[in-house]
């Protein structure tokens, strides 16, 4: 069973900053008081094309490419009738036709790499989304009772108690599909875009179940731009400071912590033993495997202490306001914890040759094996000596170069 304690520093990041947005004007769209008319004529527009310039300026053309089918999609169903074709001149039947292409496209969008805007691949899925259109307006055109879904839950056919909805069966079930994908993928990424997507989704529904409180649902709209805008700047952040490999802050979010550091502190400088070899044994693939592995522990750090990815197999972990002793107890414990965790590997190199023809058969074999990892640590801590973040960084640099001329896996100071 996965800890909750591994876990939630792991993913909730993505959705705290999110859901106070979309939780803060969630609860402006159901309240009583009136809702400002500046917010409700200009503000869909200015959380759209917030989001719009971030996604751009990230070179994020998939979200881009969201935005942009979010905003269509609530233009279609928000356009005055006289200026659509007849096909597309009732209401429910635009409802019909965003809530089952939008979040299909969100998903698309979501899943599909990122190939840029203005090329090939981006210009054919611009295609493919009006194709979708326009294929939906010709199965209307053709078959306009597949519309009719819409009314089973119209307001006259409901059960007592369940909420009125222009919605259809089709279009809720679509939505609800999309939205627990989002919530999947966010979760197994661990990125915040997926989990501004669902987020969006979510704010989208809401729009269109209050259509007929057009003051409430342009409120939504802006929940959604607002949401998706903060998932931006976190994904920003994110791939500033945060290594894409451990999940662990990175060299320059170090950099930020040691600027703000006085007084007393500990510097912990730790590497992996023997990593170079391992990697040349096993692959980057399973090495890649083993620092996953022992960021996890360190991630778990006991004594208040911060962990980094210095870089390649070298982690720094900084503990403000202690001593050498201190933390070097607390750093004893993950020592000893990485070395009791056994880390199992495929055994690439027994293959079964095929008869005296001295022929490797294809295929790997099965057998797995635990290999023991263990890790130096060289310790520093601030003092008259070492004065600077600089300064303790390479005194703590050099004791772990003590630790792996004494014999590696232990501690020096």
């Amino acid at each position: 069973m996965v800890s909750l304690t591994a876990v939630v520093p792991r993913i909730g990041p993505i959705f705290v900053p999110m859901f106070i947005v979309f939780g803060a004007l969630a609860a402006l769209a159901w309240a009583d008081t009136p809702i400002p008319r500046e917010l409700v004529r200009l503000g869909p527009a200015l959380a759209m094309a917030m989001a719009f310039v971030l996604a751009l300026y990230f070179k994020l053309s998939n979200v881009a490419m969201i935005v942009a089918v979010v905003v269509a999609g609530v233009f279609l169903i928000a356009a005055d009738p006289a200026l659509l074709p007849p096909t597309l001149g009732d209401t429910a039947v635009r409802t019909a036709l965003v809530s089952v292409l939008l979040p299909v496209n969100l998903v698309l969008l979501t899943v599909l790499p990122d190939r840029g805007l203005l090329t090939v691949s981006g210009i054919m899925r611009m295609t493919f989304v009006l194709l979708q259109v326009g294929g939906a307006i010709i199965v209307i055109m053709t078959w306009p009772e597949i519309v009719a879904v819409g009314s089973v839950l119209a307001p006259g056919g409901l059960p007592a108690g369940i909420p009125a909805t222009p919605l259809s069966i089709g279009g809720l079930a679509v939505f609800g599909m999309a939205i627990v994908i989002l919530a999947i993928l966010a979760v197994r990424r661990s990125t915040p875009l997926e989990a501004g997507t669902m987020v969006m989704a979510v704010a989208i529904l809401a729009a269109l179940h209050l259509q007929d409180r057009p003051d409430a649902s342009s409120v939504m709209i802006v929940a959604a731009g607002a949401a998706l805008a903060v998932t931006l700047l976190q994904n920003g952040y994110r791939l500033a400071f945060v290594d894409e490999l451990t999940n662990l802050p990175g060299r320059r979010a170090l950099e930020m912590e040691m600027s703000r550091l006085g007084g007393r502190y500990v510097v912990a400088m730790l590497d992996i033993d023997h990593f170079k070899s391992f990697n040349d044994t096993y692959g980057h693939d399973i090495g890649d495997e083993a620092l996953r592995m022992v960021a996890s522990h360190i991630r778990l750090v006991g004594g208040g202490g911060k962990p980094f990815r210095y870089g390649g197999e070298e982690f720094t972990v900084v503990f403000p306001g202690m001593n050498t002793d201190e933390a070097a107890e607390w750093l004893e414990d993950l020592r000893a914890d990485i070395e009791g965790t056994p880390f199992r590997v495929r055994d690439t190199g027994a293959r079964a040759k095929d008869g005296g023809s001295g022929k490797r058969r294809r295929g790997r074999s099965r057998r797995t094996k635990s290999l023991t990892i263990t890790i130096s640590i060289g310790l520093a801590a601030r003092n008259d000596k070492h004065k600077t973040p600089e300064h303790v960084i390479k005194a703590a640099d050099k004791a772990l170069y003590r630790a792996k001329e004494k014999g590696r896996n232990q501690i020096s100071k």
